[in-house]
């Protein structure tokens, strides 16, 4: 068969002629067999036209042609894919990259649209479709390459401490406090408490941890996972309470008694 890579154009086959004399031309030797697209499929291909002449005169009718038929076909035209990689550290926001298409005998034909999206902390792949333009027979073209490229979202780094410190006595329980640092203004501190707890002197220095955490973003979305938080763990402890003693002075002449 002879086979074509699809490019747009009709293509028909060649017809040869072999056994000719060498004072006799073939002037014309053709195929009506043609085909433009894949869907095609296999034609078949037949010396539709033969003439031969000598010195100017029709001399095919002397000759006894032996046809031999040949076929013709479309094979597509192979196509690379590349979607790009892309990472950023956590915003809230879709990460997204473009990519390439190359192969297309019209860059009309077809556009590449990348589908990857990645919101949260983690990796996915950054996937694709194929648009094709109307009129366009996707048999035409076989993807034989595809680069997928990676959507990365890296966590936000924050610090979150822990405020404790040295207490005064007072009968009831010291507890820490917790802040967070590093966040942009649109994310929020819902929830930051340690449960460290201390009352007596007795109990020494307590160490306290940030037990309960919850950051929302502006929609109220819980994005504590997305983040990389830095713990900095504090203290508690309770100081006496100091006391002030006085004893009267007190004086009489001596009667024996106290």
């Amino acid at each position: 068969a002879q086979s074509y890579t699809y490019d747009g154009e009709k293509k028909t086959a060649t017809v040869e002629v072999s056994g000719v004399p060498a004072n006799m031309t073939v002037t014309e030797a053709s195929s009506n067999a043609s085909a433009t697209h894949v869907s095609d499929g296999v034609v078949t291909a037949h010396a539709d036209k033969v003439k031969i002449e000598k010195d100017g005169k029709d001399v095919t009718p002397n000759f006894e042609i032996i046809y031999v038929d040949d076929a013709l076909e479309i094979i597509p035209a192979e196509l690379t894919i590349v979607t790009a990689d892309a990472t950023k550290t956590y915003d809230g926001k879709p990460l997204t990259a473009g990519g390439t298409i190359t192969g297309l005998v019209n860059d009309s034909d077809a556009t590449l649209v990348t589908t990857g999206v990645q919101i949260d902390v983690g990796k996915s792949s950054n996937t694709y479709t194929i648009d094709w333009a109307d009129g366009v027979e996707q048999t035409d073209y076989k993807v034989v390459s595809e680069t997928i490229g990676d959507l990365e979202v890296l966590p936000m780094k924050v610090t979150v401490t822990v405020i404790g410190g040295s207490k005064d006595y007072t009968g009831k329980p010291q507890t820490a406090t917790v802040q967070g640092t590093g966040l942009t203004d649109s994310y929020t501190v819902a929830l930051a408490t340690s449960d460290a707890s201390v009352t007596h002197v007795s109990e020494g220095a307590v160490k306290a941890y940030a037990d309960h955490i919850q950051i929302l973003d502006e929609n109220g979305k819980d994005i504590t996972d997305n983040l990389d938080i830095e713990y900095v763990d504090g203290w508690l402890e309770i100081i006496p309470v100091k006391l002030t003693v006085v004893t009267p002075n007190k004086t009489k002449t001596y009667d024996g008694y106290g």
